[in-house]
């Protein structure tokens, strides 16, 4: 029994002092970062989506004064 517990913590400590030998603590640096981003194309209101938006916008400042 005490043969085995030496061995179990011979065993664990094996483990410990070689598991984080060489740990990357920095992630490596990209070469390629993007600088320029590509939005997508705007889209145009139909009239219905711009009296809904100004419909919106008069009951929002109706309830806000």
């Amino acid at each position: 029994m005490k043969r085995l517990v030496i061995l179990i913590c011979a065993v664990c400590a094996l483990l410990a002092v070689t598991s984080c030998g060489k740990s990357d603590e920095v992630p490596p640096v990209a070469d390629k970062i993007p600088s320029k981003y590509k939005l997508p194309d705007p889209q145009t209101l139909t009239d219905s989506d711009r009296a809904l938006i100004d419909s919106l916008q008069k009951e929002y400042d109706q309830n806000v004064r």
